[in-house]
């Protein structure tokens, strides 16, 4: 579901929305919290939306993947041992 239509489920504009999210965002630690290592996480529904009009940048040094698309970012890291 994208922004328009989840600000007309809400009955707010689509940019008061995304203004929300990167409120919610800041608001997160800057270092995700300790958890077990995996390797990949995978949002099915969310991944094929954004696919088509992803950003894919390849941080070679820290092993870092990032994947940007309209201010939502995942990431995995390579080794969980860097």
């Amino acid at each position: 579901m994208g922004m328009r239509a989840i600000g007309q489920i809400l009955g707010v504009h689509h940019k008061t929305l995304s203004r929300w999210l990167l409120q919610a965002a800041q608001a997160l630690p800057a270092n995700p919290p300790h958890t077990e290592a995996c390797s990949f996480i995978e949002v099915d529904e969310l991944c094929t939306f954004i696919a088509k009009k992803v950003t894919m940048l390849a941080l070679a040094s820290g092993g870092l993947h990032l994947w940007q698309s309209a201010g939502l970012c995942l990431w995995k890291k390579d080794d969980q041992n860097r």
